[in-house]
C-alpha cells in the first residue's frame, strides 16, 4: 500500500510537483514558516494557490502574490487579489478593482469590478461594462449594459435595447444600433433593423445588402437563403440574388451547421442545398437539414430515411423519429409505440427502439438509457456497460468515471482503464471523487481511499478534500490545516 508523507502547508510551495490547489482553496497558516533560507520567513494568514507556481498570500491584513520560493513577485499593498490569467492579475485597492502584473499597473484600480473569460477582461464601472482586449492592449471604457461573447474574435455590445459589436483581432467596433444580436459566418454579420427588417453587414459596419428580409440564414460557402414577400432564394456574399426559389414555396428553415435547408409546399417539405439544388423534393411528410453529411426524410410515419447530398437514401429503418448523426456517427431513433435506441453509420442497431429514452453523455463517448425509471450505460462502440438496473447513473466532474448506483450495491465504471468494479455503499459520494481517490467516512472522520479500495491516508481527520496530482487538504482537531501529498 502507497504511503504518504505529511508536510505543513507552508513546506509545500519548496516542493516541486506540490503546487496542485485548486483556485480559490484558503489555506490559514498559523505557525512560523521554516526554511533554510531565514530571511524569508514569514506568518502568512492565508494562503491560496493561482497557478504556474504563484500563491496569493496574505500578511497583516494585506494581500500580495509570492512564488514557491517566496520570493515577493507582488507587494502586500491590496485588499485582495481574486485571481491570475496569464500574466494579469485581478487586484482589490481603495475599494477599487484594477488589473496589473508583476511589472506594472496595466488598468487603474478605478472600477467596481472585473471579470475574465479567455482573456477578454468585462470591466464594470458605474454600472456601465466595457473590456480590455488582452490581444492588442486596447481599453474601452465602460458604457455599455451588457457585453457577451458571441464567438472567438468578436463580443455583443448592448446600450438602450440596441445591439453593436465589437472585433477583437482587428480592433473594429460597430456602435449599438440594432435589434438583434448579431451573427457572424465567413465575415458576414446577421443583424436586424430598427424596422424588424434582416440584413447583412461587413466587420467594418458597412451594409452588404439593404435591410428588406423577413428570415435569412447565415453563409455557407458564399450562400445565404433570404426571403421576404418579393423574393424567396440565394444571394451570394455581395448580397446579388443568384436563384429565385419562390415557385418551390417558402418558409425556410435553417439549422446552425447544415449543408441544406428545408423548404416547404403546402403541407409537405423538401430539402435544398444552398447552391440551389433540390436535393429532395417537398414531397415528403418531414425532413432534417443534413448535418454531418446526412439528412433525414420521410415519405410516411413508420418510415425514415437517411439520405446523401444526392439525394440518395443511405439508410432506411421502420421509426418515427431519426436524428441526425453525431461525431461518432451514431443517432438517436424512435418508435412511438416502442421507445428510443440508437443506431450507427452502418445501419446496426447499438440499441433497440424499447427504452423511455436515450442521453448522450460527456461529449458523445458514452450513452445512458432509461427504461422503467432504472438507467444504463452504453459506449459509443456499441459495448453495455451497465443493463438499466440502477436508479441513477452519474459521471465525475473530469468525466473519468461513471457511478451506477441501485438499491444495494454502486459500481464504477473507469473511462481510462475501460474497467468496472464495485465499492461499498456507504463509502462512495462522486462529489468527494478526484484523479482515482475517493474520500470516505469512517467513525466521524475522514480518509482517503483509491478505486481498488485501498486506505491510502487514514480516517483521523476532522475534515478532508482532496486537490490534484495525489494531494489533499485535511483539518485536524485543533483547527490547522495540512497538506497531505502522495510520495
Amino acid at each position: 500500500m502507497r504511503k504518504l508523507n505529511l508536510i505543513t502547508l507552508a513546506l509545500v510551495i519548496f516542493l516541486s510537483g506540490c503546487t496542485s490547489i485548486d483556485d480559490g482553496e484558503e489555506v490559514n497558516i498559523e505557525n512560523q514558516i521554516e526554511n533554510e533560507d531565514e530571511s524569508k520567513e514569514e506568518n502568512y494568514e492565508e494562503l491560496r494557490y493561482l497557478g504556474d507556481n504563484t500563491y496569493t498570500a496574505k500578511l497583516e491584513s494585506s494581500y500580495g502574490v509570492i512564488d514557491k520560493e517566496k520570493n515577493i513577485l507582488i507587494p502586500f499593498e491590496f485588499e485582495n487579489i481574486q485571481a491570475k490569467d496569464d500574466e494579469y492579475y485581478i487586484a482589490n485597492k481603495n475599494g477599487k478593482v484594477g488589473i496589473t502584473t508583476e511589472e506594472s499597473v496595466i488598468l487603474e484600480y478605478n472600477y467596481d469590478s472585473i471579470r475574465e473569460a479567455d482573456g477578454i477582461y468585462f470591466i464594470k464601472k458605474d454600472g456601465n461594462i466595457g473590456i480590455f482586449n488582452t490581444k492588442n492592449k486596447e481599453v474601452i471604457e465602460p458604457k455599455y449594459d451588457m457585453a457577451l461573447p458571441v464567438s472567438e474574435n468578436y463580443i455583443a455590445i448592448q446600450k438602450n435595447g440596441l445591439f453593436g459589436l465589437i472585433g477583437l483581432s482587428e480592433s473594429t467596433l460597430i456602435e449599438p444600433k440594432y435589434t438583434s444580436v448579431p451573427e457572424i459566418s465567413e465575415a458576414k454579420i446577421l443583424v436586424m433593423d430598427e424596422n424588424m427588417k434582416y440584413g447583412y453587414i461587413d466587420k467594418n459596419g458597412i451594409n452588404i445588402t439593404d435591410f428588406i428580409y423577413d428570415s435569412a440564414s447565415k453563409f455557407y460557402n458564399g450562400r445565404a437563403v433570404v426571403e421576404n414577400e418579393e423574393f424567396f432564394g440565394i444571394i451570394d456574399e455581395s448580397g446579388n440574388r443568384i436563384k429565385d426559389l419562390s415557385d418551390l414555396g417558402s418558409d425556410p428553415f435553417f439549422t446552425d451547421g447544415a449543408t441544406s435547408f428545408v423548404f416547404r409546399n403546402d403541407d409537405y417539405s423538401g430539402l435544398m442545398s444552398f447552391e440551389g439544388e433540390i436535393i429532395s423534393p417537398a414531397d415528403k411528410v418531414s425532413v432534417f437539414p443534413h448535418i454531418n453529411g446526412y439528412g433525414i426524410v420521410s415519405e410516411s410515419f413508420g418510415e425514415i430515411k437517411y439520405i446523401d447530398m444526392n439525394g440518395e437514401t443511405v439508410l432506411e429503418f421502420p421509426y418515427d423519429i431519426g436524428l441526425p448523426f453525431d461525431e461518432n456517427n451514431i443517432a438517436k431513433v424512435a418508435k412511438n409505440t416502442t421507445g428510443y435506441g440508437l443506431i450507427n453509420i452502418k445501419g446496426e442497431i447499438l440499441l433497440e427502439p424499447v427504452y423511455d429514452n436515450v442521453y448522450e453523455m460527456d461529449n458523445f463517448n458514452n450513452y445512458m438509457y432509461k427504461k422503467d425509471e432504472r438507467y444504463g450505460l452504453i459506449t459509443k462502440k456499441g459495448e453495455v456497460k451497465f443493463e438499466t438496473l440502477y436508479n441513477k447513473i452519474i459521471v465525475d466532474e473530469n468525466q473519468e468515471i461513471y457511478i451506477a448506483i441501485n438499491d444495494n450495491s454502486k459500481k464504477i465504471f473507469d473511462i481510462n482503464s475501460d474497467s468496472i468494479r464495485e465499492i461499498e455503499l456507504e463509502d462512495f459520494n462522486i462529489d468527494d471523487y478526484k484523479s482515482g481517490y475517493y474520500r470516505f467516512k469512517k467513525d466521524g472522520k475522514y480518509g482517503v481511499k483509491n478505486l481498488d479500495g485501498q486506505i491510502i491516508i487514514e480516517p483521523i481527520y476532522k475534515e478532508l478534500k482532496i486537490l490534484e496530482n495525489e494531494t489533499a487538504i485535511a483539518s485536524e482537531e485543533n483547527g490547522k490545516e495540512i497538506i497531505i501529498l502522495g510520495k
